[in-house]
């Protein structure tokens, strides 16, 4: 009785939070994690606008698997596709592959591998690429920290760029083991724009979690995205071994899925709720911990 009063009461006291937590430590440990799906968010204090990165198509050709990147909006003929081969990320110098791939150039743009202080030309024709990444690239540093608004990293990978356009550009980039790009630098007329990174989302269909970070309490975040649709990401922290429960309810505090039940490790999780069989609407998750106990609020719109 305890728990259905509290759980009615909860749903209508929750205020929707920005949230902005990620892991780094995702199933592909690279720097440059590949497939489908894999989503990141940054964001500059001098700069209203998130850019959203998202990996959203793939291309074989010749037997080589080429990856596109959708930038925030972008359409079809304004994908940039990347290639992996081993440490080595090559761009396509086409902002279209799939509809001339017979007509496909590609160059090196970072070398995970190369040691510090080497650098390699970039000599892209295609203008919207040209005034990003052409020019010359170097592996500036292997041990740079970032800070970003969740958290400090470290030893990360600082490539820069010396671009051919005198006005617009990429500068700077570092990359983080098993995140990917966690900041970067753009030049443009009006100044040097600073984006770190604000979430990333690396799809996976099973829990996963960071037990290499210390956790010093309790705490359930805010789903991402949200709104959303179909799916979203939560996660949560337990600060020693507990038994953890996260159930979603809708708001007639009724139970409609077991997200986790069972005896979970200290560490950093998270759960992807896919929300295919259900209707647009307000939702509420709930997660038991020990003697700790949050709700908090999704929006599904379809």
């Amino acid at each position: 009785m305890k728990t259905k009063l509290f759980l009615i009461i909860a749903l209508f006291s929750i205020l929707i939070t920005c949230p902005s937590k990620y892991s780094q430590t995702q199933p592909d440990t690279s720097y440059f994690p590949l497939a489908i799906g894999n989503q990141w968010v940054y964001e500059a204090s001098n700069f209203p606008y998130p850019d959203t990165i998202t990996v959203v198509d793939t291309q074989t050709v010749n037997g080589k698997l080429y990856f596109a990147f959708r930038d925030n909006s972008s359409s079809l003929y304004r994908y940039t596709w990347y290639r992996k081969d081993n440490n080595k990320i090559y761009i396509v110098d086409t902002l279209a592959v799939r509809l001339d791939p017979s007509n496909i150039i590609e160059y090196m743009i970072y070398d995970f591998s190369a040691n510090t202080g080497n650098s390699w030309n970039v000599t892209l024709a295609n203008y919207n690429l040209q005034c990003k990444y052409a020019g010359t690239a170097k592996l500036e540093s292997k041990n740079d920290s970032v800070q970003t608004s969740n958290d400090k990293l470290g030893n990360c990978y600082k490539f820069s760029h010396l671009v051919p356009c005198v006005d617009a550009g990429r500068i700077n980039e570092w990359f983080a083991a098993g995140i990917g790009r966690v900041a970067f630098y753009d030049e443009s007329i009006a100044g040097i724009r600073e984006f770190t990174l604000a979430y990333t989302n690396v799809v996976t269909r099973v829990e996963s979690n960071n037990n290499a970070r210390l956790v010093s309490n309790y705490k359930l975040a805010q789903n991402y995205p949200n709104p959303f649709n179909p799916s979203t990401t939560i996660s949560y922290s337990i600060p020693k071994e507990s038994l953890v429960t996260l159930k979603v309810y809708d708001v007639l505090g009724r139970e409609l899925q077991t997200l986790v039940a069972g005896e979970k490790p200290a560490g950093k999780y998270k759960i992807l709720f896919e929300a295919n069989k259900y209707s647009s609407g307000i939702y509420f998750y709930v997660m038991h911990a020990g003697d700790f106990i949050e709700t908090k609020k999704l929006i599904l719109l379809k």
